[in-house]
Order: structure tokens, then sequence, then C-alpha cells
């Protein structure tokens, strides 16, 4: 791990009191059962760059890795997409706020040959924002969009369920809470739609 990045918080397995076997963990007392929950929390969060780097450091090395001996159940190409991650972000580049899968995205959707500043600068944003993974997935995949001209994924196909999701969405915001430039995107976005809805709308009170 890069030495440099000391600011960056120490995770402390302490397994004092906690024996693990190949099908079972064993708890010795109430302080170990919270040292146990706060390594299962880590290795939750943060197992895929562990794996990543442990990769990364056998590739650069010429080492064998468990992954040889590993059982065959494992998931061994979903672990090393997590190494092309690890790659693609040094350890400067990790944003420890958010989780692993917000680099993922902008990684997968920017593509791997992409300059990984422009996923930098995604992944601050998401982290000033509070952005889910979802939240960002959609921010970066609207900005290509605008910048392709492309207005969207349906492409002339029309769903209930996309009113419906519209429809949720805006049940649980205020205009007023909205920045600016966001109010600007989806004034010009959802133009179209404001017509067809108010062509729709009006149809019910029309008198024949």
């Amino acid at each position: 791990m890069n030495l440099q990045l000391a600011k960056i918080n120490k995770i402390d397995l302490d397994l004092a009191e906690i024996t693990l076997t190949d099908h079972s963990m064993i708890i010795g007392s109430v302080a170990a059962f919270e040292r146990a929950g706060r390594a299962l929390d880590a290795m939750d969060s943060y197992s895929q760059w562990w794996w990543g780097d442990y990769l990364l450091y056998a590739e650069q090395n010429n080492l064998k890795t468990v992954l040889d001996d590993a059982r065959r159940s494992l998931h061994r190409s979903t672990i090393y997409q997590w190494k092309e991650v690890a790659r693609y972000y040094p350890p400067a580049l990790r944003h420890p706020r958010l989780h692993f899968n917000h680099h993922y995205s902008a990684f997968y959707i920017l593509g791997p040959g992409s300059d990984p500043a422009k996923a930098e600068k995604w992944l601050a944003r998401a982290e000033e924002n509070e952005w889910t993974v979802g939240d960002l997935r959609e921010a970066i995949r609207m900005d290509s969009r605008r910048d392709e001209h492309d207005p969207g994924p349906m492409r002339g196909i029309i769903r209930i369920t996309d009113f419906v999701k519209i429809s949720r969405w805006t049940a649980k915001v205020h205009a007023d809470e909205l920045p600016p430039a966001q109010l600007e995107e989806i004034r010009a976005s959802t133009g179209p739609l404001f017509d067809f809805l108010c062509e729709v709308h009006r149809k019910s009170f029309s008198i024949k």
C-alpha cells in the first residue's frame, strides 16, 4: 500500500478471542463479538480493494495467488475485475468515504481506457453531494448523452413504468430545493415530455 496515504484510516482487524474455521466463527466474549462486527464490516466495505491490490502485487512480482488453489465456486472473473479497478485507481485517487461500487461504476461507464482523472472528478462530486451509486451512474450517463445529443435509453419505446418512476421521484423533491444547473437540465431534457403530458391531461377535460 502506498505510504503517502497515511491520512487514510488504518484498518485493524483484531481477532483476539475469535476463532475462525472453514465453516464457523467462534466468539469468546462480548468484546470479541464487537471486534468481530467491526472486522466483518471492514471486510464487506474494503475487501474488493484488498483483493485488487493483492492481485496487482502478485502480477507485478510474478507470484502465485491463492486463487490458483481456491474453490471452484469462487467468482474469479469478478475478483479479476476488482484488480482492474485497483489498477485504474492508484490509492491516491480513491475516495475512502465512497464505496468501492462508486469507483467501479465510474470505471465501467467511462471505460477502462478513459482518463482516471475524469473519473476522480465524478467521484469528488459524488462525495460532495452524497450521491448513491445509482445517482452517480445516472449523472455520468446523462452527461454522456448530452454530449452525444442522445435523447436517452428509451429510443422511442415508452413504458408506463418509466412514468411511474418519474412520478415517484418528483413526489419526493421540491423544485426550489434543486440547484439552478440541475433545474435547467431538467427543463431542457423534459420539454417534449411536458408538452405530451399537457396534451394527455387536457383531453381529460375536453367536452365532446
